[in-house]
């Protein structure tokens, strides 16, 4: 049977599936009064994508929008903060569920509209948020998707204090959004850029939080072990623009 483009599948036909969360990098869901209040989504459309159908996904003010995601991709949303899990964090999924691709409308009811903008879903919320429960009973309802956490230790990079201090300069703290910039989610702006054939990254007012997790969307696990708790300026250049050999540095005085 069929329903919204879906077809409903028993449970016992969709393998359980294992997400593998990197210990060190596994983000604790801030204290709030959210995980009190039950919330689903009220009305949901899934359908399968378009052929050469653009891809997006996000939260909007009542809602939901995904185009040209797998289910692996939604299982990445449901569970993980953003560029938090590595490459091999979701076990045991069928081929399809890389390969379908779907598309998603799913709508808050009008009686938890207040909440849900209360607590406004980001994509780096921790993993038992409004959001993040949102997507998982969604995923449950309408995959028959199960599964299990496992915790497993990963390689990866700690940002660090060098041995001479920090040479970061501070963000000053009305400082307005700059011209070309793309806000990030933990506070702060990049501007994207291009010099001399290389990628570079300037970086407004952006904590070194925010800055590994930016640095998590590389493929690689990456946690802030600095201690620094300001915000700060400061460019990064890739030596190469090659995504397989992206080595970068930072540049503090041209930020």
């Amino acid at each position: 049977m069929a329903q919204d483009g879906v077809k409903a599948q028993p449970a016992a036909s969709v393998p359980s599936v294992a997400l593998v969360q990197d210990k060190a990098a596994a983000a604790p869901a801030p204290e709030d009064d959210s995980k009190s209040h039950s919330i689903r989504f009220d009305v949901v459309s899934i359908k399968p994508s378009r052929p050469g159908e653009n891809w997006h996904f996000g939260f909007g003010p009542d809602a939901f929008s995904a185009a040209g995601q797998s289910l692996v991709s939604l299982i990445y949303q449901a569970y993980f903060p953003m560029n938090m899990s590595g490459k091999d964090a979701v076990k045991g999924a069928p081929d399809w569920a890389n390969k379908e691709l779907w598309d998603v409308e799913a709508k808050v009811s009008p009686e938890d509209i207040e909440f849900y903008q209360k607590h406004r879903p980001r994509f780096d919320d921790g993993p038992d948020s409004v959001g993040k429960r949102l997507l998982q009973s969604m995923l449950a309802d309408r995959f028959h998707l199960a599964v299990r956490m496992v915790s497993a230790e990963m390689d990866g990079y700690a940002l660090v204090v060098a041995k001479n201090g920090p040479k970061l300069k501070e963000a000053a703290p009305d400082e307005p959004q700059p011209s070309g910039s793309i806000p990030m989610a933990g506070g702060g702006y990049m501007v994207p850029a291009q010099r001399d054939g290389l990628v570079r990254g300037q970086f407004h007012a952006v904590s070194m939080s925010t800055f590994a997790t930016q640095l998590r969307g590389n493929g690689v696990a990456v946690v802030d072990r600095t201690g620094l708790s300001g915000r700060y300026d400061f460019t990064l250049t890739w030596l190469s623009s090659d995504p397989d050999e992206r080595v970068g540095f930072i540049n503090f005085d041209d930020a």
